[in-house]
Order: structure tokens, then C-alpha cells, then sequence
């Protein structure tokens, strides 16, 4: 069972001093598994060092392990690559994760990834999804209500 980190992308830019206040920014839901490297993927991420979450998690993803555990490492990439403005490179993620494991979190991720990369139709539907998947999550509900607005 994996245990959860959901990270406000506003929060972490702000926390940067690169984002004012009025800025709306979607959520991730990071992942952590038995894993340590994808824990240490998720911690480096909720510390605001994209680049070292980004090496991790691809570190995982390139190794032989179980597809939910990919689908983790390649989820938590997503979300590290939208961060550092990599936004083709974020969604192939994602669509990687999706691809070995479907999950409120892969799903959560690729509709901030899309966000990110100025796709909020297209972002709405993923998280339209992942509500479907997990429509008690505080993460969801908050994503679902950015594209609403």
C-alpha cells in the first residue's frame, strides 16, 4: 500500500517567492511504495527540488519492477517534469504511468501536467476521471474545482 503526498504546485512556487497570490495552480498527488527511491522521488519533490525527484523517479521507472510500482515512479515523474516546465516530457510520463497502472494519483497528475502545459479542457477530463476513480480525495475535489471556475 502506498502512501500519499499531495503537493499544491502553488504552494511549492510560492514557498519560491516566484508566485503571487491571485495565481491558480493544479495539485499532485505524489506517491511513495515499499520503494525507498520512490519515497526519496516524492520527499525531494516536496522540498521543491524538481530535478532531483525528476532523477529518481526516471531511475526507478528504467528499472525491472512491479507496474504498479512503475506506474508510481513514472506518475511521480510527471510530476517533477511539469514543475521544471517540461511539459511534453511530463505528459509522455504520465501517459506512461497511466499506461501500467490507472490510479486517482496517475490520473490527478497527468490533469495538472495538462494544466501546466495549457490544456485545461483536456485537464478537466482527467480530473473528471480521477474523481471518478477516487471522488473523496481532497486533491480531486480541488483540481476539479480550478477547472471549473
Amino acid at each position: 500500500m502506498s502512501r500519499i503526498f499531495s503537493i499544491s504546485a502553488l504552494a511549492a512556487l510560492a514557498l519560491a517567492g516566484t508566485a503571487s497570490a491571485q495565481d491558480a495552480a493544479p495539485q499532485f498527488a505524489l506517491q511513495t511504495t515499499t520503494d525507498g527511491v520512490i519515497a526519496l522521488s516524492a520527499r525531494a519533490f516536496s522540498e521543491g527540488d524538481y530535478a532531483r525527484a525528476a532523477e529518481l523517479a526516471n531511475q526507478m521507472a528504467s528499472r525491472p519492477i512491479s507496474p504498479s510500482r512503475r506506474s508510481a515512479a513514472y506518475s511521480n515523474l510527471c510530476a517533477a517534469q511539469s514543475m521544471l516546465g517540461n511539459h511534453d516530457a511530463a505528459i509522455a510520463a504520465c501517459e506512461a504511468a497511466n499506461g501500467y497502472r490507472v490510479s486517482w494519483e496517475a490520473q490527478t497528475n497527468y490533469g495538472a501536467a495538462l494544466y501546466n502545459a495549457g490544456r485545461p479542457a483536456d485537464a478537466a477530463a482527467a480530473f473528471a476521471y480521477a474523481g471518478q476513480i477516487a471522488p473523496n480525495e481532497d486533491v480531486v475535489q480541488a483540481n476539479l474545482a480550478l477547472t471549473a471556475q
